[in-house]
């Protein structure tokens, strides 16, 4: 899969920088830190996306984990050969500054295949593998790249994995006008595709966040979606992520696009005194 940049793509690492920081934090818990942190990346690139200027997805990981000492397993796949070596290089210098026992490993290959792959890995390597704590990232330019069969059979599997998927909008924005055209040919191309709200309720997490996306006017824009079995999350205003229940987040989920939330909403409900 060729990486895809726009204006945006800045803005989508910082979302992801803050997710999975959230998401090490957690894990890092006297109760579960003595286990590793299993990190999968789809899609995961050369590391770098010279059209934005930014780093990609691996290295904004391994930063947050470097950043707080925690000991990760993290694997990454791509289809694209030369992305992996050009990933294996910019990975290499980092190692060195991660947490005593942390790897990280790179699969050339499909995503659905990857998914497999890491199943029997986990099961290979803990005592008790439903209880593995990590995330899963999914990040394609398109519908085609997206292991949606692979990552619900994951996702049942290892309930304690988070998911943080980001999703081309516009490309489902186009879907919904195609699937309730009044023309046979058009929809009959796009009767096997789900709809957005589909992909959630198939993913066996009971705690979905949604990413406000920016104003772009015409032309792609993408969606953050957080699944999580642990309801509780830090409240990060700063980068949109709402509640899928809350109003803000079906409005989103609804439109596919910005939504403006009234200023009195907290994205996160505050704990009681």
């Amino acid at each position: 899969m060729s990486q895809g940049a726009n204006g945006q793509t800045p803005r989508k690492e910082q979302g992801f920088a803050a997710i999975l920081s959230v998401c090490l934090e957690i894990s890092m818990t006297a109760k579960v830190a003595r286990f590793p942190y299993w990190h999968l990346d789809c899609n995961a690139g050369s590391g770098f996306n010279p059209v934005a200027g930014c780093e990609g997805s691996p290295l904004v990981f391994l930063r947050q984990a470097i950043a707080l000492r925690r000991r990760v397993w993290a694997y990454f796949c791509d289809e694209n050969r030369e992305a992996c070596q050009e990933l294996a290089s910019r990975l290499q210098p980092l190692t060195p500054e991660l947490a005593p026992g942390s790897l990280w490993r790179i699969f050339p290959g499909d995503n659905a295949d990857f998914l497999g792959k890491m199943t029997r890995v986990i099961f290979e390597n803990e005592n008790r593998p439903k209880e593995a704590m990590g995330s899963c990232l999914v990040d394609p330019n398109g519908w085609y790249g997206f292991p949606f069969a692979a990552l619900a059979t994951f996702a049942d599997l290892f309930k304690k994995i988070d998911l943080v998927l980001n999703i081309n909008a516009w490309m489902f924005q186009r879907v919904r006008q195609c699937k309730a055209s009044s023309n046979e040919i058009a929809r009959k191309g796009f009767v096997d595709w789900p709809d957005l709200e589909d992909i959630p309720a198939a993913l066996s997490r009971p705690n979905w966040f949604i990413r406000n996306p920016v104003s772009l006017g015409r032309g792609h824009h993408f969606v953050t979606l957080l699944g999580t079995s642990l309801a509780e999350r830090k409240a990060h205003t700063a980068i949109g992520l709402y509640p899928l229940g809350s109003s803000v987040g079906l409005r989103i989920m609804r439109t596919l696009a910005h939504v403006e939330p009234d200023e009195r909403y907290l994205p996160f409900p505050e704990p009681e005194d």
